[in-house]
């Protein structure tokens, strides 16, 4: 948490678990996520569901605020087989970082697919390609 710049104080414990999940929920990205006044845990079947669980937490941690989470129990499961995000740099550049950047917003929205459209020519010589012009 220290990394995420989140100075915590207090002895509250967060684990990790790979384990069994409710049937109604079952998936590779499925997990729930327990928060009690002395712990937090995280269960899924695989890493994905970890990192989505992850996720979660820190979009329910109020920085800037007392740093204290309400009681709850989470059951997730993707209503899609993807979440998804395309980027066209083909005809909108952008940079290397703005890129990251759109990354990392991906990874809290909890998407797993980017489409990234690169094109390799000209705007020209693609309408000429085409027939366009």
């Amino acid at each position: 948490m220290s990394k995420l710049g989140v100075n915590v104080r207090g002895s509250h414990l967060v684990t990790m678990e790979l384990g069994p999940l409710p049937l109604d929920i079952v998936g590779s990205e499925s997990y729930v996520l327990n928060i009690t006044s002395d712990r937090t845990v995280i269960t899924a079947t695989e890493g994905a569901g970890l990192f989505y669980g992850l996720m979660s937490l820190i979009g329910l941690i109020d920085v800037g605020g007392e740093m204290e989470l309400k009681e709850m129990v989470i059951h997730d499961k993707p209503r899609f087989q993807y979440r998804g995000h395309q980027v066209d740099v083909a005809r909108n550049f952008r940079s290397k970082a703005t890129i990251f950047k759109t990354l990392d917003a991906m990874a809290l929205w909890k998407a797993s697919l980017m489409r990234l459209f690169v094109d390799l020519l000209d705007m020209n010589s693609l309408m000429t390609y085409f027939h366009l012009t």
